[in-house]
């Protein structure tokens, strides 16, 4: 089985292949050149299934089921959020509302882990989530980019907007977007270094994986010890895909 597999973000495509060796042969295309992706593709053997991720909004996912339709004349499997992957347990109040690249980011971290675990995914926002050992899922937070601002964040990732409220909460963790979001009016490395010493002296010892674009980046800005896995969210898209 040849699985291509999509992860659609506000900055970028990621793409790779998956199947019985796990994930393979990813590339990636900045949204600035989004147009080049058909070209890249149609140099590929054709998959027998597509599965795909999306987190900049429905113009891009039908952009991309449309590209994907012209080269292989399949229609992609689209993931959505859930409250539920084995004993992984989502911990937002309205489970889809979470990002499916985060979900997905702690699937496959789980798969990994089968213990306690911190996922930072560092991309367009830096996302935090933990997940305790039983695989219940506590909550996260939003963060702006190294290097960026909440303002900017809302104008890069403009569904965010929506959700955002001035105002303080006592919540280490979100469980809305609403929530989870208030975070992002500290800065981001040392609100991510608070958090994390936070987490250990309520819940523990506990690992600490990193994602995304700039994840070697907040892997120098972090006081713990933390693993980089850049294919984190494919590994979970291909995990999806095998159930």
């Amino acid at each position: 089985m040849r699985r291509l597999l999509i992860d659609s973000g506000n900055s970028r495509v990621k793409w790779g292949w998956g199947g019985e060796s796990g994930v393979e042969s990813t590339a990636v295309v900045d949204a600035e050149q989004l147009e080049q992706l058909p070209e890249y593709w149609r140099r590929e053997s054709a998959p027998n299934q597509v599965w795909m991720v999306n987190s900049a909004g429905q113009q891009r996912e039908q952009q991309l089921q449309q590209w994907v339709q012209q080269c292989w004349a399949l229609q992609p499997q689209i993931i959505q959020s859930a409250e539920q992957w084995g004993a992984l347990t989502n911990g937002y109040a309205n489970p889809q509302q979470l990002g499916v690249d985060r979900w997905l980011g702690m699937v496959a971290a789980w798969q990994r882990t089968k213990g306690a675990f911190c996922l930072i995914d560092c991309g367009t926002a830096v996302t935090l989530d933990f997940v305790d050992t039983d695989g219940e899922h506590q909550g996260g937070l939003i963060l702006p980019a190294v290097g960026s601002t909440l303002q900017t964040l809302l104008q890069r990732a403009p569904h965010l907007k929506a959700h955002y409220r001035e105002g303080q909460h006592q919540l280490l963790l979100g469980r809305t977007t609403e929530e989870a979001l208030k975070a992002a009016e500290h800065g981001v490395g040392l609100m991510l270094n608070e958090v994390l010493v936070q987490l250990e002296s309520r819940y523990g010892l506990f690992g600490v994986w990193l994602t995304g674009g700039a994840a070697e980046k907040i892997q120098q800005e972090l006081s713990a010890e933390a693993e980089v896995a850049s294919e984190l969210v494919l590994e979970g898209v291909d995990l999806w895909a095998s159930l």
